[in-house]
Order: structure tokens, then C-alpha cells, then sequence
């Protein structure tokens, strides 16, 4: 990008501002105490095409980042890891860690993007498994567009009110990237949609849910079914888009986070508390599972609930 004028670097400075270049255009937010104190509040949020041979390497910020791509492909490196982003397609990246952007197909891709801040984003990353997830499909693109443009609205207007309504659709677009995940991983959504599947599939869930603390096994959990072990299997990943094991740890390291989060309790007790008696394997699941060790994961949990209260008495 060229270098700005005089002018053209004070835009940044002013709030609400659109700025334009040849192939974008962004607003720069400035939140005020109160917003950084309390809610999510927007950095800066913008638009850009992106022609093939684009190539963007960011440093580190404290802060997400989220693109959502309208037309085209764009590529993310995250931690080293390349992740193709489509039309229609949303990645999220937590700026703690470098990142890069480029385009390497033949067409231009066009994105919205707002980068945003605020309390708890690192539950939000946990929530949303971005640090080995951060591509999200299937997003309703209508809703996102709706969002995007509400965003940039109150910020190019401010009106009375306008910061706390833009932690409201922060929190939209954090919404629809979870109805995504919960699509992708119905852990538990027999108990709110219980008629989509067949009889022997829910006593499955009911006795894993309740027995998930023991040493289960296919041939244990397919009894309850009233499958054969082989039968069983094909029928839940039919059904649920998960094998019975994967789903069953995905809801071990679930009670995990809860445990972590609300007790005292040593990892390895709570390793065998969710039926991973395992500590090293345990670790090995809950890494795959949220991209981050079980300790890290208290350690930061600690971290979010002791934040509201030093600020407050800062």
C-alpha cells in the first residue's frame, strides 16, 4: 500500500470516517472507556477485493479478526497452517498470533472484515474451536450481510446509544458462527430436537450421556441400542455425522471445560471423572479438541473471570 499523505494518516484518527483506497475501504471505531470496559467494541471494519497475487502478512495485535468472503477464494495462515476461505464462507483469527492473507487463484476475491475487541474473546476462540477450526461454512449469508452493514451504519452515524448497540451485533455475528459449530457438532442436540432420530440412536445418547464417566465400549453402548455393534456404528454416523467414540469424547472434553472452569480439581481427577483415566491421552483429546492444553485452558478461564473485577477496581 502507498504511503498516506499528512490528510490522508489523520483519517485514521477520525472516528467514523470512511477511508478509501483503490481497491477498499475502512472505517476506523474509537470506543470509549466505558465500551472497553464493558462490552465487544469494533476496532476498524471495511471492505476490499483482493486481485490473484494478493499477498498480506499481519503482526501481532491484541484483537480478532473476521472475514467474511463475498466473491472469490482468499487463503489464511494461521499458526503455519494454510486454510482456504470460499464465497459465501467466514474465517475468524485471534491477531495474538502472526497471520497471512493472500489470494492464489485467477479470479479477484472480495470480503468484508471487521477486527473487534472486547471481554471473554478468548472463551469466544474456545467456544468456537478457532485455533484449529477457523473456517466457518455454511453461514447465513444474509444475516452476515445484514450485520456487516448495520455495523458500518452506526459507526459512520454514532448515534446516542450506538456502542452498546454494536456489542449486540459483535455478538450477532459471534451467534451465527456458533449455530454453524452447532450444526457441525450436535453434541447434544437430541435433547432439543429428539424426534430426527431413530429409537436405538437416542437410548445410545441417553447411556453415553449417563454412563460417560465409565470405560464404554461399542459393543456396551449397541446393547442399549439393540444393534449389532457393526449396525450401530453405520446408524450413528448416518444419523449424527460423528462415530460413536468421536462424538462420545467430544462430550467427555465438554464436562472437562466445565470441570476446569468450576472446581478445583487436579487434571488428572478430572481426566478420570469424564472417563479418560489416561492424563497423557486425556491432554492429547482436549488439545485436538479446543487447541489448547487442559492447564492453558484453566489458567485462561481464571484470567476472563478475575478481568471484570480489576478493571473495576483499577
Amino acid at each position: 500500500m502507498k504511503s498516506s499523505s499528512p490528510d490522508k494518516r489523520n483519517d485514521y484518527l477520525t472516528p467514523g470516517k470512511r477511508i478509501r483506497h483503490k481497491h477498499e475501504w475502512l472505517i476506523p471505531n474509537l470506543a470509549s472507556p466505558l465500551a472497553m470496559e464493558r462490552w465487544h467494541y469494533v476496532d476498524r471494519i471495511g471492505w476490499a477485493r483482493c486481485e490473484p497475487g494478493f499477498y498480506l502478512k499481519r503482526g501481532e495485535i491484541d484483537a480478532m479478526l473476521l472475514h467474511f468472503v463475498l466473491a472469490g477464494e482468499l487463503e489464511h495462515a494461521i499458526h503455519d497452517q494454510w486454510h482456504g476461505v470460499r464465497a459465501g464462507e467466514a474465517c475468524l483469527m485471534d491477531m495474538a498470533a502472526p497471520t497471512a492473507h493472500r489470494n492464489v487463484g485467477r479470479q479477484a476475491a472480495e470480503l468484508f472484515w471487521v477486527s473487534f475487541c472486547g471481554h471473554d474473546l478468548d472463551g469466544w476462540g474456545d467456544t468456537l474451536r478457532i485455533r484449529t477450526q477457523p473456517v466457518f461454512r455454511g453461514v447465513n449469508r444474509a444475516a452476515m450481510l445484514r450485520l456487516f452493514k448495520d455495523i458500518v451504519r452506526l459507526i459512520e452515524e454514532r448515534p446516542a446509544g450506538h456502542e452498546a448497540r454494536l456489542s449486540m451485533l459483535l455478538g450477532g455475528l459471534l451467534a451465527e458462527l456458533y449455530a454453524v459449530r452447532e450444526r457441525e457438532h450436535p453434541l447434544l442436540a437430541w435433547t432439543d430436537d429428539p424426534g430426527k432420530y431413530s429409537p436405538g440412536i437416542l437410548a445410545a445418547f441417553q447411556i453415553m450421556h449417563i454412563e460417560h464417566s465409565s470405560s464404554l465400549t461399542i459393543r456396551y453402548i449397541a446393547e442399549y441400542a439393540e444393534l449389532s455393534p457393526s449396525r450401530f456404528a453405520h446408524r450413528f454416523r448416518d444419523e449424527v455425522g460423528l462415530s460413536p467414540m468421536a462424538w462420545l469424547n467430544r462430550f467427555r472434553i465438554q464436562r472437562a471445560q466445565v470441570l476446569l472452569h468450576n472446581t478445583r480439581r487436579p487434571v488428572a481427577e478430572i481426566a478420570r471423572l469424564v472417563g479418560l483415566p489416561d492424563p497423557a491421552h486425556f491432554s492429547r483429546l482436549f488439545h485436538r479438541e479446543t487447541g489448547v492444553s487442559p492447564r492453558a485452558y484453566r489458567r485462561r478461564q481464571r484470567l476472563n473471570a478475575a478481568r471484570p473485577e480489576y478493571v473495576q477496581n483499577a
